[in-house]
């Protein structure tokens, strides 16, 4: 028997591994890619169950659960387990659109709380430019790391929903910045990459 796996099976401790299986078979710590690691791909996040001469054999983290082979030198980093039980969460569709409404929602309120309606002056805009781009770069994060897990993702009814809401966000921005070119261009590299999902 392997020292290693010898080692493994006297410090086997079955409750700990029944309350979190994965920190039985993903070390992040190790810096070695093997069997049952978590890692980045180019066909996505997943976790290599095999291999196959030069070739991991990869379960995809979505809602597809695509079995894939990618060549061995092109995985090089492994994933922490706090990335991948997020990107679980988001491998059900259901999950998926929840998430969406919940980033819609709170967009909403944003939104409603920076307007006042002035019955003598009229709709006043309260934006700060720096807590609005703020609020959109986390929800670009968001977006990306769900997309990642859930390809689906821009056919979802509350995705049209938050697009709605962004670029009502970004035409109040403009307003209150003047049409501020610095404003307009930092908007314009975010809208490029909510384009890109």
């Amino acid at each position: 028997m392997i020292m290693r796996h010898l080692k493994i099976y006297e410090d086997f401790n079955l409750d700990d591994f029944l309350e979190n299986p994965d920190k039985y078979v993903h070390d992040e710590e190790n810096p070695n890619i093997e069997i049952g690691s978590y890692v980045e791909t180019y066909r996505g996040p997943g976790q290599i169950i095999d291999t196959d001469r030069n070739f991991w054999v990869v379960r995809l983290i979505d809602k597809s659960q695509s079995v894939i082979k990618v060549p061995k030198e092109t995985v090089t980093k492994k994933m922490k387990l706090e990335d991948v039980n997020r990107l679980k969460k988001y491998s059900s569709g259901v999950k998926t659109d929840e998430e969406l409404k919940s980033i819609c929602d709170d967009l909403e309120a944003y939104i409603e709380a920076n307007i006042e309606d002035d019955p003598e002056e009229g709709v006043k805009l309260n934006f700060k430019i720096a807590r609005s781009f703020e609020i959109i770069e986390e929800i670009l994060v968001d977006l990306i790391a769900i997309n990642k897990s859930d390809s689906s993702m821009t056919s979802k009814e509350n995705y049209g929903r938050l697009l709605s809401y962004l670029a009502f966000l970004f035409d109040c921005m403009m307003e209150v910045s003047n049409e501020s070119s610095e404003v307009r261009k930092k908007l314009g590299i975010i809208f490029n990459e909510i384009k890109k999902l």
